[in-house]
C-alpha cells in the first residue's frame, strides 16, 4: 500500500497467485469473487493467470494487454473548511478488477 500526500489518497495492488486468496482473509468471505448464476454459469473475478502460454485469457482494454489479472484499489479523502469553520471531509473507493466466465 503506498499513500499520496499531492493526491490525498491510498493505493493498493493485489496480483499474483495467492492474491485471490489474500484478498478473502482481508473481506473474511473466500468466495468474494464468485457469482453462480445456476444452470452452469460461472462468474468471476481473475487475478491470476497461470503462464503456460495460452492466449484464451489474455483481457484485452483500451489502454493495455494484460495476460495475468490485478485488482487495484483506490481511497481517496477530500474535505476542508466553510465560512463558519465547519470541517467536512468525504471519502471515495474505487475498485478495478477483470471479471470472466465459464460453464461448470
Amino acid at each position: 500500500m503506498r499513500y499520496s500526500p499531492c493526491g490525498s489518497f491510498y493505493f493498493c495492488s493485489f496480483k499474483g497467485e495467492n492474491a485471490f486468496d489474500e484478498i478473502g482473509q482481508i473481506l473474511d468471505d473466500e468466495k468474494w469473487g464468485e457469482r453462480n448464476y445456476g444452470k452452469g454459469q460461472l462468474s468471476f473475478v481473475r487475478l491470476y493467470v497461470p503462464e503456460n502460454g495460452d492466449d484464451n485469457h489474455k483481457q484485452k482494454t483500451k489502454m493495455k494487454l494484460s495476460a495475468n489479472g490485478e485488482m487495484t484499489v483506490k481511497w481517496q479523502m477530500t474535505g476542508g473548511k466553510d465560512k463558519e469553520n465547519h470541517k467536512f471531509e468525504a471519502g471515495s473507493v474505487q475498485f478495478h478488477f477483470f471479471l470472466d466466465q465459464c460453464q461448470i
